[in-house]
């Protein structure tokens, strides 16, 4: 992403993960992982989620997904159903309530390579047992979450390229190779959740 005050150009690729037909526990069993909605859990951690900005998820259908050691939160992952818009890009996700966006994925860097991320990703998975379908968005220069997400299933179905100019936003959406369970476009024309 490339920022010059009032404009904002960046790139994502879209990942779906749409046959969720493996076998899922019904319940999610790792007791260091917990679903968190109260902010005084993490306030005092270096997770970077500021109070006002996880109020506004939780409010807004979003699930977080925090991986404790002790009292230590060390790692993160949000979920949120259904349709939505990306506050930063100013992106709308039209999906249906069945299809999770998962999104904001961000391990401590002394506690990476030690299966944080794969217990969070279990935990998710199991918690949204049922749903028909999984998107995420990743920068191409990611190659860890892209090769993450593919081990997970997920397939890239499109490239995103955005460009916002002062009240402006301009979206550039190629579909790779079939047809998406997502329709995308810039502005937050229907007032869809913000997240």
């Amino acid at each position: 992403m490339i920022g010059i005050s009032k404009i904002r150009i960046g790139k994502y690729i879209m990942f779906e993960k749409i046959d969720c037909t493996q076998a899922q526990q019904s319940q999610p069993h790792d007791d260091k992982v917990k679903v968190v909605t109260d902010f005084g859990l993490i306030k005092n951690n270096i997770l970077g989620i500021e109070e006002n900005n996880m109020n506004r998820l939780l409010q807004n259908n979003t699930d977080l997904f925090v991986y404790f050691e002790g009292k230590v939160p060390v790692g993160m992952m949000w979920g949120h159903r259904g349709s939505c818009y990306i506050k930063g890009p100013r992106i709308s996700i039209y999906q249906n309530d069945d299809v999770v966006y998962l999104f904001w994925i961000y391990i401590l860097p002394e506690y990476r390579q030690k299966g944080v991320f794969t217990k969070l990703k279990d935990f998710f998975f199991s918690y949204y047992n049922g749903m028909k379908g999984f998107t995420a968005f990743v920068s191409p220069t990611n190659e860890i979450m892209r090769n993450q997400l593919k081990k997970s299933g997920f397939v890239e179905s499109k490239r995103l390229l955005y460009m916002n100019f002062w009240n402006k936003s301009f979206l550039f959406d190629k579909p790779l190779h079939r047809e998406s369970i997502v329709r995308i476009e810039s502005e937050n024309k229907h007032n869809l959740p913000v997240i």
